[in-house]
């Protein structure tokens, strides 16, 4: 049997901010170049959501990732209370 103790998940208080690069959010995750590559349903799909970082507020407070993890956020509702993907 393994005496190692399974690490709790940090609060919002205790996690750190790892140097992670920022994105820009008016970067197309997609191009007409890619639309070939993969299925008309993928290509749609990244076409609604753009790059983002973890920060403090908002939804991705709730996530188990450190702040600053890069992930997607939808477009169409896009700023403080946007979904976001982690």
């Amino acid at each position: 049997l393994s005496t190692k103790k399974t690490p709790k998940t940090p609060s919002n208080d205790q996690r750190k901010t790892n140097e992670y690069a920022k994105v820009d959010p008016s970067k197309p995750l997609v191009t007409a170049r890619e639309e070939k590559l993969v299925t008309p349903f993928t290509f749609y799909t990244m076409q609604q959501v753009r790059p983002c970082n973890l920060e403090k507020s908002g939804n991705g407070s709730r996530s188990a990732f450190e702040y600053g993890f890069p992930g997607l956020e939808c477009i169409h509702c896009k700023g403080r209370n946007s979904r976001k993907f982690f």
